[in-house]
């Protein structure tokens, strides 16, 4: 197990390293950057103990995707689930000792207890159920992401009715957040080559149908929660202002995933969407930068 830590350490140096940043300074850049994010999301939201618990969970869920846990099962046997369990603890600590800094003891320890339990579940390996989705036309990121997070999905609709029952407009707009988020994990996987060769667009022509599927998929998971809080005749300015901040991120994560493609959002790049994420008006900026440099990108594989 120590040698699997270790390797995996190298390897994320390696890739630090290979973005042209030393690596002690990409750590330190790194931890500011989550550090900085984490604070300004307290200081912004009445809520933020919950989406920064769930932000924390859905990192520690993409542990277990389907392709991983099997080679983990297959590379180590004996020891696969304290493996699982370090490496998931691991992921929840930075996020567990904020919530501590925070005073916020009862959500850390949940955090942490439903981490460990992720550890012991086999759902994302031997799951073979087919779970329809309004997704089927376009894949890639939505079909995987929903048929991934549907429980997520779900809990985020089952606050939206709490909040409509008992009148907290404040939960119903951390369910519409935490949708929104959802949709941004999505994201996170790069698909492969083929699934862009098979369009015979232009760079631009290609972005801009990727950000059309993005802002009409993600309104099919969101609206419905948006359209449900406007029963509070307050909250209608505060859902308009998530839905325009939300919609700007799902064009910002479009435009990173394909500034770096066929390679996974860097770290430089994900510093900077992080710190457009906790600064709006950066993304008058973040947004045309990455378009660019994917337009550049495309251009070796879309000819």
């Amino acid at each position: 197990m120590k040698f699997y830590f270790r390797l995996q350490g190298k390897r994320l140096s390696r890739q630090i390293a290979e973005l042209g940043v030393n690596p002690l300074i990409g750590y330190i850049l790194v931890t500011l950057g989550f550090a900085a994010a984490s604070t300004y999301l307290f200081i912004k939201q009445q809520y933020a103990e919950y989406i920064y618990a769930l932000l924390g969970f859905v990192c520690v869920q993409s542990l277990s995707r389907r392709e991983r846990t099997d080679f983990l099962k297959t590379c180590f046997p004996d020891t696969y689930q304290k493996l699982r369990l370090v490496e998931s603890l691991i992921v929840a600590l930075p996020f567990a000792c904020f919530l501590v800094w925070e005073s916020h003891l009862l959500v850390s320890a949940l955090l942490l207890l439903a981490s460990a339990a992720s550890a012991f579940t086999s759902y994302a390996a031997n799951l073979q159920l087919t779970i329809p989705t309004p997704y089927g036309r376009h894949p890639f990121e939505f079909l995987i992401g929903f048929r991934r997070m549907w429980w997520l999905i779900g809990c985020c609709y089952l606050l939206t009715c709490i909040s409509l029952t008992v009148g907290n407009i404040a939960l119903g707009i951390f369910s519409l957040i935490a949708s929104f988020l959802l949709c941004l994990s999505f994201y996170g996987e790069t698909e492969p080559m083929y699934y862009v060769w098979i369009y015979s667009l232009n760079p631009k022509q290609f972005l801009l149908h990727k950000i059309k599927t993005a802002l009409l998929q993600s309104s099919l998971l969101c609206l419905p929660i948006a359209i449900a809080l406007l029963f509070h005749p307050d909250s209608a300015y505060i859902v308009a202002g998530v839905l325009v901040l939300g919609y700007l991120y799902m064009i910002n994560i479009v435009v990173a995933k394909y500034s770096s493609f066929p390679q996974k959002i860097g770290l430089l790049q994900g510093i900077l969407f992080a710190v457009a994420m906790a600064i709006p008006p950066l993304l008058l900026a973040v947004i045309p930068y990455f378009y660019f440099k994917s337009i550049k990108r495309l251009n070796t594989i879309l000819v």
